[in-house]
């Protein structure tokens, strides 16, 4: 996935976003895209992160990191990476789980979904 200008990296935690940046910097000197971002929580947790454009999502992470409180994770010279795949294997009208697992039927537990390649959130 090609990063573009006013995308949105957007972090969740059991469904529940947690933290939301937009592209601020086109590239570090190896050409790959950076965000700083701060996660709001509480306790140790699993995130999730999704790159969002013009209200869709456009790629997904499936690899988890933790949260915790007062950690910093990365720096300027050295960033924390994160691996996306991208939606275009989505098939529409079928329900996957942000990681990107295809879904039998509609979920019912909450949690964040993706449903023709936009991100529903089931409460």
């Amino acid at each position: 996935c090609e990063m573009e200008g006013g995308d949105l990296l957007v972090a969740y935690s059991d469904g529940e976003v947690v933290g939301c940046e937009e592209l601020i910097t086109a590239a570090t000197a190896t050409d790959q895209p950076v965000f700083f971002m701060s996660i709001s929580g509480e306790a140790k947790q699993p995130i999730r992160f999704t790159i969002e454009r013009d209200g869709k999502t456009v790629a997904y992470t499936r690899d988890i990191m933790t949260f915790q409180t007062n950690a910093v994770i990365g720096s300027p010279e050295e960033p924390a990476v994160i691996n996306f795949s991208d939606t275009q294997t989505y098939e529409e009208g079928k329900w996957y789980t942000i990681d990107g697992l295809l879904l039998q039927h509609k979920p019912t537990q909450k949690g964040v979904y993706i449903f023709g390649g936009k991100k529903v959130v089931i409460k």
